[in-house]
């Protein structure tokens, strides 16, 4: 098995994209998208940054919209995909989203990263490395405890906004970690996978002056303007103890 920047894990993914690239668009585009795509079109500003970008699929609506957006992405097979698509090559980097030293600090107005952060180990790496690229605001859309179903995942989530995750911890002489230890593992129609939500990365957001606002993909919310909705996407959000979509996007606005 190859090694990729030193970790066996990201070699297997690359291996796995390289097997499977022409299943790819099959697997992850989907229908119910156009309600967060819209959105993304709306408040994208300037020259754009799609963060592991596969195929394409975001970077092809920037484009398409007239956005100067740029793709990068680990997997070579993924690119040449974005290529039979249309995109030039010129706005397409290869590389690695934990170190990408191929671009400069501030160099984009706009970052996104779609449904990606659970397909690496080190999605903080990736989320810090977005900062530094881009100047004002950050997308990111993936999983969340808030909407998640597991009881056990509202009680430690209860504990840390409580800050009694680490008494807890030492009271049980558990780890009692937020999630557990990122192992891969691979399902059917999503390829390589480590457990992830969103809120891992949102304190590293805020701690880089960062205004955070987490939109639920349940609701037509993302349609919805004023305070009156603002607050019920919060309410459905924070409050509702049921299960209504795995998946947030989440907004981070640099304060200026």
């Amino acid at each position: 098995m190859s090694e990729y920047f030193g970790h066996r894990q990201i070699g297997e993914m690359i291996e796995y994209y390289e097997r499977t690239a022409s299943k790819y668009d099959e697997w992850h585009l989907k229908a119910d998208d156009r309600a967060i795509v819209n959105y993304l079109l709306k408040h994208v500003k300037g020259r754009a940054l799609d963060v592991c970008t596969g195929t394409g699929r975001i970077l092809k609506e920037l484009l398409m919209a007239g956005f100067d957006a740029y793709g990068i992405d680990i997997s070579q097979a993924l690119l040449q995909k974005a290529v039979e698509k249309g995109i030039p090559k010129y706005r397409l980097f290869l590389g690695d989203a934990t170190n990408m030293k191929q671009l400069a600090d501030r160099s984009f107005d706009t970052s996104v990263v779609f449904g990606s952060l659970h397909h690496t180990p080190f999605p903080k790496r990736v989320v810090a490395e977005m900062i530094r690229v881009t100047k004002q605001d950050i997308f990111i859309r993936d999983s969340s405890w808030h909407l998640r179903g597991y009881f056990k995942y509202r009680i430690k989530l209860l504990l840390f906004k409580l800050k009694l995750l680490n008494i807890a911890r030492r009271i049980t002489k558990r780890k009692l970690a937020l999630m557990p230890e990122k192992r891969i593992h691979y399902l059917d129609g999503d390829g390589p996978r480590f457990k992830f939500v969103v809120d891992e990365v949102i304190p590293i957001l805020r701690q880089n002056g960062h205004i955070v606002r987490v939109i639920n993909e349940g609701y037509k919310c993302l349609r919805r303007r004023g305070r009156f909705w603002r607050f019920v996407n919060r309410f459905l959000i924070e409050i509702l103890p049921y299960k209504i979509t795995d998946s947030v996007l989440v907004h981070a606005k640099r304060k200026s």
